[in-house]
């Protein structure tokens, strides 16, 4: 589904940046999750896509919730900041992005273009988002911390401010693990064969330790027990 392992340690913050409620799976096949940002700044508009479908077939396959809604700035002029949640010391990261024009644009007269930049680094090429359809960029091979800068800069062709509808933020916490003990694993796979109702629950029951599976408690260990159901 992804372009890494997210198993091996890395802690998935998964930021929806629009007006939308918290979600998960169903909602998201591969059960990531989904928070709304919210941000007091009043240049920052929240804006819904008027496509009648979006089409998210990308490598990351976002689901379609995360993309029917869309953050952007009330001037081109003006800059996105976006907040990543990053702890305060510099830790490998991965961010994946993804874009969708939220309006039918008449070529004659109106562009969105802009370019990511990451610490004032070199910036990405332009990304033009793709009205009924999704563009997906990522930042890899490189550290993060709270003090890392992401912005979007629209460029001089373009007439229309940046925008962006979702990003997933992974970054790399404590020691590597295998995942949750491998008896508890195939103690809960047994349950689920007998219990449709719990099929619907995948991955690693106890990890990333904020997101344990909701019918079970584990331990905080780098190799993580279940102890109750």
């Amino acid at each position: 589904m992804s372009h890494f392992d997210k198993s091996i340690g890395f802690t998935d913050l998964v930021l929806v940046l629009s007006p939308c409620v918290y979600f998960r799976y169903p909602d998201d096949d591969y059960d990531r999750y989904w928070d709304p940002s919210g941000d007091a700044n009043t240049s920052i508009l929240k804006v819904t896509s008027d496509a009648p479908g979006i089409d998210g077939l990308v490598e990351d396959q976002p689901p379609k919730l995360a993309m029917q809604t869309a953050i952007t700035t009330s001037e081109t002029s003006q800059q996105l900041s976006l907040g990543t949640a990053l702890p305060r010391d510099e830790v490998p990261i991965y961010i994946t992005m993804f874009f969708s024009e939220v309006n039918l644009l008449d070529p004659l007269t109106d562009t969105r273009s802009f370019q990511i930049f990451v610490d004032d680094d070199t910036p990405s090429d332009p990304i033009i988002p793709i009205y009924g359809g999704v563009t997906e960029m990522n930042i890899t091979n490189r550290t993060g911390s709270s003090n890392t800068s992401i912005t979007l800069v629209a460029t001089t062709a373009s007439t229309l401010p940046p925008l962006i509808n979702a990003m997933e933020v992974y970054y790399l916490q404590g020691p590597l693990t295998e995942g949750t003990n491998s008896k508890d694993v195939e103690g809960l796979a047994a349950l689920q064969a007998e219990f449709s109702i719990l099929q619907e629950w995948t991955g690693d029951p106890c990890l990333p330790s904020p997101y344990t599976w909701d019918w079970v408690d584990c331990t905080t260990d780098d190799t993580p027990r279940v102890t109750a159901l």
